[in-house]
């Protein structure tokens, strides 16, 4: 009889958790449907692979963390939304995230894995090492897209023999000359004695020569350029360096330093205006005292962050989620790639086939996307346009200026706030 009953028991408990095992299975192909309640049921998924210097010597950075923030928004939306759909049938998005540690064999050990796991399109996002990366993907059949100088020389150079190429930003000359003839239309009486002052990699080495084509365009001058390696912590010698050659604006980059730098930029007084990409306006509350500088943090989109929001934008922004650690979000590189996620399913909806990488990419010229962030298109070389902005921090006040492009001059939108507001 205890036989018996310990029999049925335990036939009982099989059974319930076949149960549970078969429904956590059919909730792999399962998303929760936009009204929060009706499921769709998928055919299949789209994975998306990023590798990414989240670790090692040159991980850490805001700008790489953020950009997993907006390609996660944009799966969550689109597959709530249904998914992609190609033919008769619907797929899920999702993103696979392997970290490089900023070391060439953990690269290639990512690629390759990436690659026997079935990944459609593989996002690389680590500066050092993006060709041992991109070589392992191109043969493989794998599109591959990135925000990297490496990368962008590519397109910009030969975009026909990179035809699994593409970028969910403009080139780099184009958006450097944009930035430049922006901030002198805002502030017509700065001088033109234009300084560079970089961190030692490939990003910095590419970002020279577009800032010495943004010099002509605005009628100026390259008077200095410095390089400071990758790991500096002490850049008085380096500004010093500059700063003798009396310039009225320095354009840096600092990679992950950035804080560090900018802190010692303004301590040592290094030009009057100081112009810097990326660095994310949440962090000038941790600035010293900026006295007469002027601080302008460029952004490839929307240069947002809390407290220095417009109205209209609070809840598309604050939805992107933040970097996880408590590091403050580089909005602009966040939105960039929500929008790119976009795009690359009207791509894939339009060739109508997961089976031809290429084709999916060919298909991305021309197409549009309006989003809760603005309107963005793809050109002819496979990169990116869009909304995009800059912010001025000055002792009395902070000024977001909006765009809708990068060769728009003139401001759609403007936004002040006092420094305190940010946050």
């Amino acid at each position: 009889m205890i036989k018996a009953i310990l029999s049925t028991r335990a036939l009982v408990l099989l059974l319930v958790c076949a149960l549970v095992l078969a429904v956590a299975a059919c909730g792999d192909d399962e998303e929760t449907g936009g009204d929060g309640q009706t499921p769709t049921q998928f055919d299949g998924t789209i994975k998306i692979g990023e590798i990414a210097d989240l670790t090692g010597a040159a991980g850490g950075s805001p700008i790489i963390l953020s950009l997993k923030l907006g390609m996660d928004k944009a799966v969550r939306d689109i597959n709530a939304d249904g998914g992609v759909k190609v033919g008769d049938k619907k797929y899920k998005f999702e993103i696979i995230q392997r970290d490089s540690r900023t070391d060439p064999t953990v690269v290639v050990a990512a690629a390759e894995e990436l690659i026997q796991q079935g990944v459609f399109a593989v996002n690389v996002a680590t500066a050092p090492f993006f060709d041992q990366a991109y070589q392992r993907l191109k043969p493989a059949g794998v599109l591959t897209f990135m925000v990297l100088p490496q990368g962008l020389a590519l397109l910009e150079n030969e975009p026909e023999k990179h035809p699994l190429l593409a970028s969910p930003i403009e080139l780099a000359t184009p958006i450097i000359v944009g930035w430049a003839k922006q901030i002198y239309t805002i502030l017509p009486n700065t001088g033109k004695r234009i300084g560079y002052l970089a961190q030692d990699d490939p990003l910095g080495r590419a970002m020279e020569p577009a800032n010495r084509e943004a010099a002509k365009a605005i009628g100026g001058e390259i008077v200095a350029v410095e390089y400071f390696p990758i790991g500096t912590t002490d850049f008085s010698t380096f500004i010093t360096n500059v700063k003798a050659k009396n310039p009225d604006i320095v354009y840096t980059y600092a990679g992950a330093s950035i804080l560090d730098f900018t802190i010692q930029a303004l301590q040592l007084k290094l030009a009057p205006v100081i112009e810097t990409p990326g660095f994310i306006p949440a962090l000038f509350p941790l600035l010293p005292d900026v006295g007469n500088v002027k601080i302008i943090s460029v952004d490839w989109r929307l240069p947002f962050t809390r407290g220095l929001t417009p109205d209209q934008y609070v809840e598309a922004v604050e939805d992107l989620g933040e970097i996880p650690g408590g590091l403050p979000r580089q909005t602009g590189f966040a939105i960039a790639y929500h929008d790119w996620i976009y795009l690359l399913k009207q791509a894939i909806e339009k060739v109508g086939s997961l089976e031809d990488a290429e084709a999916v990419n060919k298909a991305l010229v021309g197409l549009t996307y309006s989003g809760p962030y603005g309107k963005v298109e793809v050109l002819k070389d496979r990169t990116t346009r869009g909304t995009m902005g800059l912010a001025i921090l000055e002792k009395t006040k902070f000024t977001v200026y909006v765009y809708d492009n990068v060769g728009d001059t003139k401001a759609n939108l403007t936004f002040e706030a006092p420094p305190s507001a940010v946050r």
